[in-house]
């Protein structure tokens, strides 16, 4: 439905995807008639480029429909776009540097980064006020048994053994971007306390002006990685490794 709805009914590509029926119609026939949650058939295709030529599978005929048009698609965009920001890029450092001289962030290069800001939480789009921690009881309050809130059936099942007050996710005003996730996140005592993975929808626009208004670094907590390593997982070698067993 969006590629028709991007690129047009009388787009060729978007003619030969849908054959002819209704994009759910279309879309359902792809999924339904696809295989390749079996694992051994993924298996032969990816060591049998001809077998993946001959396919019948819904999804293999959708992924051949689509992508020589991908490719023409990407080639223009690092043609047209990457390639420009690439040789540009050099030149636009030097004149920021002579702009703004070291109040700026130098360019991340693969070397040390330190960012700090306290954990807070924010007031949403709708100015209602979302908290700055959440805890495992939120999970299970928001599970519905469907997706996107279907829960794993080892945490389901697990929900009596956990400590349903532990600490989740917390946000912090913390100036990051993509790259960063992974990054560990360290209180005043030197302490690892999470693991830095994403930011909030506000947080976007921080890569061209910071503000701490609304934009918020998200982090997972250590202790529902503990919590979970212990009661879900049951990974002791791991909380040995990390002196928490």
């Amino acid at each position: 439905e969006f590629l028709e709805q991007e690129l047009g009914a009388s787009d060729p590509v978007v003619k030969a995807v849908l054959g002819g029926k209704a994009p759910a119609e279309a879309a359902a026939d792809y999924v339904d008639s696809s295989r390749l949650a079996d694992v051994e058939l993924r298996k032969r295709l990816a060591s049998d480029a001809e077998a993946v030529k001959a396919s019948k599978d819904g999804m293999v005929r959708l992924a051949r429909l689509l992508d020589p048009a991908a490719r023409k698609l990407r080639q223009r965009y690092e043609d047209e776009v990457e390639a420009v920001i690439t040789s540009a890029a050099s030149r636009i450092a030097q004149v920021r540097y002579a702009v703004f001289g070291a109040d700026e962030y130098p360019d991340a290069t693969f070397t040390l980064r330190l960012s700090y800001g306290p954990v807070k939480g924010y007031r949403d789009e709708h100015g209602r006020p979302v908290p700055s921690m959440t805890r495992i009881r939120g999970l299970y309050e928001r599970a519905t048994g469907k997706e996107p809130y279907k829960l794993p059936p080892s945490w389901a099942e697990a929900r009596d053994r956990l400590d349903l007050d532990t600490p989740f996710n917390f946000v912090t005003t913390n100036d990051t971007h993509g790259g960063n996730s992974g990054s560990p996140t360290i209180n005043t005592k030197g302490e690892v306390v999470g693991i830095l993975f994403d930011g909030n929808l506000e947080s976007l626009p921080n890569r061209f002006v910071y503000t701490d208004e609304r934009a918020r670094s998200v982090h997972v907590a250590s202790q529902v990685i503990i919590e979970a390593l212990r009661k879900i997982y049951r990974a002791e070698r791991i909380l040995e490794e990390i002196g928490m067993k």
